[in-house]
């Protein structure tokens, strides 16, 4: 029985971390006494007994959280700032697109009537009159 009690009591040991939680209790209170030698007794962290533990917790990390709130509003007012330039510059992009399919489908629409145009010729009459013209020009002088 005894056995399994202290075999218990080494395993909360190890769960909570209660060796490291006691020397840092012990730093904690060691560096409490030096100060109080010191005659250091209103410094900002110094525990006071009608001071609740949650307050003193909130006193140290909300000028914390506030300036990290600080950073992180300029690092997203940054990124809005980057993120409207780059929306800016793909509407220009879409613009420039845009005209630029206009540009090609009317030279499309223009090589489409040429295309027309020229299928409609009769090549063959045309072959034909190049052939008559050839044989009827005057033999080449060296």
């Amino acid at each position: 029985m005894e056995d399994q009690i202290h075999a218990s009591c080494e395993t909360l040991f190890k769960d909570f971390e209660v060796r490291e939680s006691i020397n840092v209790l012990h730093g904690v209170v060691t560096d409490a006494r030096a100060r109080k030698q010191r005659g250091e007794m209103e410094a900002k962290d110094i525990w006071k007994e009608a001071l609740e533990p949650r307050a003193a917790a909130r006193a140290r990390t909300i000028p914390i959280l506030e300036s990290d709130v600080e950073k992180l509003k300029a690092t997203l007012q940054n990124l809005e700032d980057e993120n409207q330039a780059l929306f800016e510059q793909m509407k220009s992009s879409v613009q420039q697109q845009r005209e630029t399919d206009a540009k090609t489908a009317e030279l499309l629409k223009v090589l489409d009537d040429v295309y027309s145009k020229w299928s409609k010729i009769p090549h063959d009459e045309i072959s034909l009159w190049a052939l008559q013209a050839a044989e009827n020009l005057p033999p080449a002088r060296p």
